[in-house]
């Protein structure tokens, strides 16, 4: 199965579960430049979600720099708090335990 169609079916869940999510207007151009790639097509059609009735929360793109909840800022954020987060990580949301998600952006053989 490729990466589009998991996306596909994803968004098809997420059509299919609609009441247990919030979702947010799709992201402004200039606002996906913060995303990484494997995240542009969620955040192209919501710019951030909160999914399971908010078990589950993707942050939103961009915003205040001392917002630790978009994806522009929530790594280095993380990192100057000392938190163990690795350059190659960026951080894109959390779950309701207070776990952030991260996805791993620097080569992938290493």
């Amino acid at each position: 199965m490729t990466d589009g169609e998991i996306f596909t079916r994803f968004l098809a869940f997420l059509r299919a579960t609609e009441s247990e999510h919030e979702f947010g207007d799709p992201a402004a151009r200039a606002e996906l430049a913060q995303v990484p790639g494997a995240l542009r097509p969620l955040y192209e059609r919501m710019n951030g979600v909160s999914l399971f009735d908010g078990d589950l929360l993707f942050f939103l793109a961009a915003g205040a720099p001392d917002e630790d909840g978009t994806v522009q800022h929530a790594s280095r954020l993380a990192r100057e708090a000392e938190w163990p987060i690795p350059q190659e990580v960026v951080l894109f949301g959390r779950d309701t335990g207070g776990e952030v998600l991260g996805v791993w952006v620097g080569p992938r053989d290493a």
